[in-house]
């Protein structure tokens, strides 16, 4: 929309970027090893941590295990590693939970950078309208990104990867609140979300998986 209003017609909007040092880099490597990623494996992070800004940014651990469960089943051997933070790790350790086998949390950080450096580590992710997906497109991590809330069309997916949108009515809101049963992100089906992080897992990335 800037650039239409600067007369800048057939430009395209250049991806945010996020210079990672390579201490930072082996950095976010070493969280999710010493996580529970195993070596060589193919890992998807899945951000369940979002803003308080507007209700319903994330899908609740519940429906993060519905989706996990859909995701094994499409991507066999995929590992899943839990991210969000410093505020979320309640909501992070219940979804650890409700996941169960074959996943695994990295802790929480107050540090943007660190932060910044796990998710430079997975292979994709699948977040909400989140700031994690910012940095993903900033750090050139492709992602399967979930709306509800938010509006999809306000956002590029600069790295790659699918747009999951729920098909609720009302949405997008840009409510604080909602008591709506199941919410927009929770009437998301898993399957679809799984369909979408396969589609951000099959984006080339050189050198394969990061855990090599």
């Amino acid at each position: 929309m800037l650039l239409e209003m600067c007369g800048l017609e057939g430009a395209s909007p250049e991806p945010p970027q996020m210079a990672l040092t390579e201490d930072e880099k082996r950095v976010g490597r070493e969280l999710a090893r010493g996580a529970g990623a195993p070596s060589g494996a193919r890992v998807l992070g899945l951000v369940v941590g979002a803003g308080d800004a507007f209700a319903n940014k994330t899908p609740s651990p519940e429906k993060w295990a519905e989706i996990a469960s859909a995701i094994k089943k499409a991507v066999p051997g995929v590992f899943l590693m839990i991210l969000g933070g410093p505020g979320d790790e309640k909501k992070m350790r219940a979804a650890l939970n409700a996941i169960g086998g074959n996943s695994a949390m990295v802790p929480p950080t107050p540090d943007l950078r660190v932060f910044a450096s796990a998710l430079a580590a997975m292979d994709a992710i699948v977040c909400g309208d989140t700031l994690a997906l910012h940095i993903a497109s900033a750090v050139g991590v492709p992602a399967a990104a979930l709306f509800g809330p938010t509006c999809p069309a306000e956002i590029n997916m600069f790295s790659g990867g699918a747009k999951v949108v729920s098909r609720v009515e009302c949405a997008p809101c840009y409510n604080k609140l909602c008591n709506l049963k199941p919410n927009c992100m929770d009437a998301i089906s898993g399957e679809e979300v799984a369909r979408a992080a396969a589609e951000a897992l099959r984006v080339d990335i050189p050198g394969g998986p990061r855990y090599n």
